[in-house]
């Protein structure tokens, strides 16, 4: 999609169609269709929509490509992608999701990764989720970042305390 300064009203009808579509007659080979159609703007609430779309599938099913998505050439695809994660604990998620912190370009999707992190951690145990927010606490500059994974990091050390 474009961005929304270009986006035509025609455009944002037939997504919102084509969206309604794939929620009434669910298959699974939409998922990365719906996920490589972001850009990098907001799709005037459309992008939102597909949510409703992910929620129908198997986590494995949406990890697969979420990874995918997490490792495209097109920032809008991979800030969409991170938001998506969000609402997922796969273990899969968690190389992509550093790749992702690790650059600069993506800084705006940075708070999503490492929200993705934590939730993974606290559902998994996972310990190079937890690993890899505190490498990133070392160079966060973010308040609301390092407040994030400095909870996280509590967290963890009470759990610690607790063993």
């Amino acid at each position: 999609m474009p961005e929304d300064n270009d986006l035509t009203e025609k455009l944002l009808t037939d997504f919102r169609e084509i969206h309604h579509y794939f929620v009434q007659h669910p298959d699974p080979e939409c998922i990365p269709l719906f996920l490589n159609s972001f850009s990098d703007s907001m799709g005037f609430g459309a992008f939102q929509l597909c949510g409703d779309i992910f929620q129908q599938y198997d986590i494995s099913l949406v990890t697969s490509h979420l990874v995918d998505a997490l490792r495209s050439n097109h920032k809008g695809v991979r800030w969409w992608a991170a938001h998506w994660a969000m609402e997922l604990e796969s273990e899969e998620l968690i190389e992509p999701l550093a790749e992702l912190l690790a650059s600069n370009v993506d800084e705006d999707a940075h708070y999503f990764a490492l929200s993705t992190l934590e939730f993974i951690w606290r559902n998994t145990g996972n310990e190079k989720a937890i690993a890899i927010l505190e490498q990133r606490r070392e160079v966060e500059t973010d308040p609301e970042r390092i407040e994030l994974i400095d909870e996280a990091l509590k967290a963890r050390d009470e759990e610690l305390r607790k063993n």
